[in-house]
């Protein structure tokens, strides 16, 4: 983008690869995708475009080809998961909280909150855990949170078109990356340490010497570059560590939001067959869905809002052809996964 404008730029990249949260892996021969696997809400979403103008290969994510699994392993049927879609989507919106006044123009309050002021939990025992599924979903893995730590006004589920789609590269994610990256100057393995806004001296083509507002990003191997301007795209969890030092100091409402800002875990485990051992049917569905009480006693009472264990295995077979079954979970579970071995994991 920067270079169809006529301004040449240098990436600058911690790792010794590029992507980032994109992260393709090959080691088996095909594509599976240990970072990130969707473009969400297609039509609205820039990179889909791009993809769309280079040709790469989508494929529509189905998720009415999906099965929903309760703690005793029990599929529910799919009038039993569209009753409780269509019940959570009535419900999970500001303007449902708003004419129930349970939340006015201004105010605004942690959608766990919001749903226990509702009264929204269905009654129906089977409708309950695939409401608490559907929290999971919707909502604690999209946006990798707690339903106490989300803000009402800020989630709202009619901004979530139902009639759009989700789509993956059954290719991979890195034939985008490595498009991207398609006569870029990036520099692997530079850190990045310090970066300074300050006045440089430049010259001109005449010999004249005038002063440039600029900046100079200083890498752990000693290199600087020095620019015009600087775009940072810094995770928050490098930012929160305070790792990269700014001269001046970032703003105190900056640094006050990267402390609010909380950051989760999203673990994901990649279970691989060759092609020919595939055991599971060719009509399996594209995404497996398990819900798992958080505690045995829970299983006797009402969860209220997902407090359970959700773990998604994704039919990669179905969707490009890997023997591979992808599970993902979210931060209750991820928390937990993050402390086995890859045994204990499996």
């Amino acid at each position: 983008y920067t270079q169809d404008l006529g301004w040449p730029a240098i990436v600058v990249e911690a790792r010794d690869r590029l992507g980032g949260r994109v992260f393709t892996n090959r080691s088996l021969g095909g594509p599976i995708e240990m970072g990130a696997l969707f473009l969400h809400r297609a039509s609205i979403h820039p990179v889909f475009t791009v993809a769309e103008r280079w040709g790469i290969p989508m494929v529509a994510f189905n998720y009415s080809n999906c099965t929903y699994y309760d703690h005793n392993g029990v599929p529910a049927t799919r009038h039993q998961f569209e009753a409780a879609l269509k019940h959570f989507q009535s419900t999970m919106t500001i303007d449902y909280a708003r004419e129930k006044g349970y939340l006015y123009e201004d105010d605004d309050q942690p959608v766990s909150t919001t749903l226990e002021m509702a009264d929204v939990y269905p009654k129906e025992v089977t409708q309950q855990w695939l409401f608490d599924l559907l929290c999971f979903q919707y909502i604690v893995q999209d946006m990798q949170a707690y339903l106490q730590d989300i803000s009402t006004q800020a989630y709202d589920l009619a901004d979530y078109s139902t009639k759009d789609v989700d789509v993956i590269l059954p290719g991979g994610m890195d034939l985008l990356v490595d498009k991207l990256a398609e006569q870029l100057d990036i520099r692997l393995k530079h850190e990045v340490t310090e970066i300074s806004y300050k006045r440089v001296m430049d010259a001109s083509n005449a010999g004249h010497r005038f002063p440039l507002d600029g900046v100079e990003v200083k890498t752990v191997n000693g290199i600087t570059n020095a620019a015009e301007h600087v775009i940072c795209t810094l995770p928050i969890g490098v930012l929160r560590a305070r790792s990269v030092h700014f001269e001046p100091k970032l703003p105190e409402r900056i640094t006050a939001a990267i402390v609010d800002l909380g950051v989760s875990n999203v673990i994901k485990v990649a279970l691989c067959w060759q092609v020919e051992d595939v055991f599971w049917p060719s009509d399996t569905p594209y995404s497996l869905h398990f819900f798992k009480h958080a505690n045995k006693a829970s299983a006797n009472r009402t969860l209220k809002f997902g407090k359970g264990e959700h773990m998604e295995f994704i039919n990669l077979h179905q969707l490009t052809g890997n023997g591979c079954l992808l599970m993902e979970t979210e931060i209750q579970f991820a928390a937990k996964l993050q402390q086995m071995s890859p045994a204990q994991a499996v």
